[in-house]
């Protein structure tokens, strides 16, 4: 498959069952609405790393699925039944974790400090893509974005700027 073209090469008559399996399976597809996710999230779920990591936990589950988001920002699962779609969207949804965290009053002008650098450096380094911090930006709160393999691991350990 090459630019959203398929070529089919071989005898005639392996060549139109092919195509006729195809036609088959295509219309078989389901779509499954994950949900809308903000901006933040679906950058990171678009991410390279976390694409894989749940595509891993997927096949692991033996699922057969694969999600795309649509022109409104919704995620949806692609599968071949619904039960795998629903599957597929539960796994999605708890493999990401969003954690919102307050920060102190005293600890907003640190956020530009090499200490919260370094920190969420640190941090971020355990799993290179697999989790992404981002002080909102009125600096009121801090955003946690990871899988969660990795979720309680990287909540704990704010460096004292949390409230």
């Amino acid at each position: 498959m090459k630019k959203n073209e398929i070529t089919f090469e071989g005898l005639t008559g392996d060549i139109t069952q092919a195509k006729l399996e195809m036609y088959v399976l295509f219309q078989s597809i389901v779509s499954t609405k994950v949900g809308k996710f903000s901006d933040e999230k679906l950058k990171f779920l678009e991410s390279v790393e976390v694409k894989k990591y749940i595509s891993t936990i997927l096949r692991q589950a033996t699922v057969n699925a694969v999600w795309d988001i649509d022109a409104q920002q919704n995620v949806i699962m692609y599968s071949l039944s619904d039960d795998e779609g629903v599957k597929g969207a539960h796994i999605l949804k708890d493999a990401i974790v969003e954690t919102p965290i307050s920060l102190k009053e005293e600890a907003l002008c640190l956020l530009q400090s090499q200490k919260w650098q370094k920190a969420k450096w640190e941090i971020e380094n355990r799993a290179p893509g697999l989790i992404n911090i981002i002080p909102e930006a009125d600096k009121s709160q801090v955003l946690i974005y990871t899988v969660s393999d990795y979720a309680g691991r990287s909540q704990g350990e704010n460096g004292g700027f949390s409230s």
